[in-house]
């Protein structure tokens, strides 16, 4: 759902980009897309893997676990009940 979003935003960026004169093919751009693309295909290719064999469960019990602390860590303090002030 956010890649008509980002695309829009891709497409803002380089038509201003383009407007200010800024060199777009310099080897620190070129090296950092072909970087952010090769990370991507193989966190992609691991994910799709993970998912294949074991199936979301595990990644259900992370969320459950880790939203469970973080509102805790949040609320505890205003939380009388919880042992907060």
């Amino acid at each position: 759902l956010s890649l008509p979003s980002v695309g829009a935003a891709a497409v803002y960026v380089l038509v201003r980009s383009l407007q200010s004169g800024v060199d777009l093919l310099t080897p620190e751009i070129l090296v950092g897309f072909l970087a952010a693309m090769i990370s991507g295909v193989i966190a992609i290719r691991f994910l799709l893997r993970v998912i294949e064999r074991w199936s979301f469960l595990p990644f259900a019990v992370y969320r459950i676990v880790v939203g469970a602390y973080l509102l805790f860590s949040i609320l505890r303090p205003v939380c009388t009940a919880c042992g907060g002030p």
